[in-house]
Order: structure tokens, then C-alpha cells, then sequence
């Protein structure tokens, strides 16, 4: 598995593009998508699945809109007070990663 990093320093903020043969899982996106997208298209990975490990205070997260545009599974932790009208997958705390992003990251 490689990790691609998509950095915003001026925020202290980091995204990261998990990707293994074609596919990807995507975790902490910001709002501004489209780095994330040319990242992905740069390494020719499909995004398959959005995670967000924490409520961000610090930036508006963009999970929700790179699932969409993907079409990838949007996980969020199951403690999370999300108000959503887009289906999620709730992850939780003793979920294992093969669990809950196996059909997506395995060839």
C-alpha cells in the first residue's frame, strides 16, 4: 500500500490518498476536492471509499463531496454527530481496516 499526501501547510493540515493497484481510500479530505481528484488522476487510482477519522474544527471537510463525485463509500465513525441526507457506513471503534475497506483496496 502507498501513501500520498496532499498538504495544506498554511493550515497545519494534512489529506491522505491510501492506494493500492488501482484503488484508493481517501482519509480527512478538505473542502477543496479538486487536489485530491488530480492527485488520484496522477496516479490513475480510483477512489473507492472516504473516511473521516475525527470532526474537523479546524476546516470544512470535503468527504461528503468526494464521495459523491466518486461514487466512493463514505465511512465516518460511528461516535460522530453527522446530520447527513447521503448514505454513510458507520465505523467503529473495534472495526478492523480489512473490515471495513477490504472490497475496495483488495486485488
Amino acid at each position: 500500500m502507498n501513501v500520498t499526501v496532499v498538504e495544506t501547510s498554511s493550515l497545519g493540515d494534512r489529506t491522505y490518498l491510501l492506494h493500492h493497484g488501482d484503488v484508493a481510500v481517501v482519509i480527512d479530505p478538505q473542502r477543496d476536492i479538486d487536489r485530491v481528484l488530480a492527485a488520484a488522476g496522477r496516479l490513475g487510482v480510483r477512489i473507492t471509499h472516504v473516511a473521516e477519522t475525527h470532526l474537523h474544527n479546524d476546516y470544512v471537510s470535503g468527504g461528503l463531496a468526494l464521495a459523491r463525485v466518486t461514487g466512493a463509500a463514505y465511512l465516518v465513525g460511528a461516535g460522530a454527530s453527522l446530520l447527513l441526507r447521503a448514505g454513510h457506513h458507520v465505523v467503529h471503534v473495534d472495526d478492523q481496516w480489512d473490515n471495513a475497506v477490504a472490497a475496495g483496496l483488495t486485488s
